[in-house]
């Protein structure tokens, strides 16, 4: 089971979530992937740990489409509730992506998540779902605007004051969950991609937790 309808994680809020196993799913282009991955810490690791064990071989499509058949199956008890796509994993192809979109159609609310195939997938395989592009760079941000979807920058830290600022072009907001302690549930930007999208803004999260340190030489390189 992928779907779980009620997160316990403090800084998502109350919102259902899923969760894949990396080595089946995330594309090999992620710098993350096998390294500094924050999903690979906590509770969220060992989960991971134990999905990679019981879908050991089985090839990410297949994982994907069941992914797919639960948010279909589970969409009419949402009443409203957002769905976070991915806490763990991705998908790495354009079918992939596609079956999300038809699933999330059946999804009683709002349904956002991150990826970092959006070199590969064209955004329109997504569909309604608010999906933004895991960057690592300002030029990866101009990029990912220009093929359609919304930055999500990985940044070293965040100005003191909090507010959004101005990089070359792009207008950065800082992570309010990071600034201000509120929770994916109540903050909703991720979840409304086209009204970033207009504004030419990304959402920047800072690196933190016990692989700060890695993750910053990612970043610098």
């Amino acid at each position: 089971m992928f779907l779980v309808m009620n997160s316990s994680n403090s800084k998502i809020g109350n919102v259902a979530c899923t969760y894949l196993p990396i080595k089946n799913t995330c594309p090999n282009s992620c710098p993350l992937k096998e390294t500094v991955c924050y999903a690979r810490t906590g509770y969220v690791g060992m989960h991971v740990i134990r999905l990679e064990k019981q879908f050991e071989g089985i090839h990410g499509y297949n994982i994907i489409r069941r992914e797919a058949r639960e948010i279909a199956a589970a969409g009419n008890k949402a009443n409203g509730k957002a769905l976070r796509l991915h806490v763990s994993g991705d998908v790495r192809s354009e079918k992939m992506a596609e079956m999300l979109s038809k699933a999330a159609k059946k999804w009683d609310g709002k349904v956002y998540g991150y990826t970092h195939s959006w070199r590969d997938i064209k955004r329109k395989y997504f569909g309604g779902i608010s999906i933004l592009a895991s960057v690592e760079t300002i030029d990866e941000a101009k990029v990912a605007l220009r093929k359609g979807y919304v930055p999500a920058l990985t940044v070293l830290k965040h100005p003191e004051n909090g507010k959004a600022y101005m990089n070359n072009e792009v207008k950065i907001i800082p992570c309010p969950s990071q600034t201000r302690g509120i929770t994916c549930e109540a903050c909703k930007l991720c979840m409304n991609d086209k009204i970033l999208k207009k504004n030419n803004a990304a959402i920047a999260f800072a690196v933190h937790g016990n692989r700060k340190s890695k993750v910053s030489l990612t970043v610098i390189r």
